[in-house]
């Protein structure tokens, strides 16, 4: 699963990433043209992903076709439906974005399938389903810490040494503030 974009890219005949080069595991996956091998593909198991991008269909729904197929029933009664219906449509609703939007626009976005996310994974407790709505929900969490991540990296404001910053860390309250 941690590689589905990876191999969604390169599906397209694309060229593949410089690190994709460093990572043995990806290397293996390769031909002498850093092509994704349809050799190594079947031998890893990986083949039926790429069908996928074959058909038109791409490398997520082949992806869930085949989680389907190795659950319990074919995954009938699973609830997955309901949870893939949320998320096609975030995702639609996510593209029809336009690229001149304020960030603020997609993080709605994002709070809204959290929030429908949370309800379900309460109304759902104890259930098979529950697993992949904590998944989902742990993946909108990491997307927030890791836009959080970029953003301290990218913007925060250079201190000259002995001095305080402007506004408090968050989560930390300023002397000033009366925190002792």
């Amino acid at each position: 699963m941690p590689w589905l974009g990876l191999l969604a890219y390169l599906s397209r005949q694309s060229t593949p990433p410089l690190w994709v080069g460093r990572d043995y595991r990806l290397q293996q996956l390769l031909d002498a043209d850093g092509r994704l091998s349809a050799e190594a593909l079947l031998h890893a198991g990986l083949r039926p992903l790429l069908d996928g991008s074959v058909t038109g269909s791409g490398v997520g729904p082949a992806w869930r076709r085949g989680l389907r197929a190795r659950l319990p029933r074919g995954g009938q009664d699973a609830g997955l439906d309901g949870l893939e219906d949320k998320l096609d449509a975030h995702q639609r609703a996510f593209v029809a974005v336009p690229a001149s939007a304020l960030p603020g626009e997609t993080w709605a976005l994002r709070r809204g399938l959290r929030e429908r996310l949370r309800l379900d994974f309460r109304h759902h407790a104890l259930e098979p389903l529950n697993g992949f709505l904590f998944l989902a929900l742990v993946a909108l969490d990491l997307e927030r810490l890791r836009q959080a991540l970029l953003d301290r990296a990218l913007f925060a404001e250079p201190l000259a040494a002995g001095t305080r910053p402007s506004r408090p860390m968050p989560g930390r309250r300023s002397r000033e503030s009366g925190a002792g």
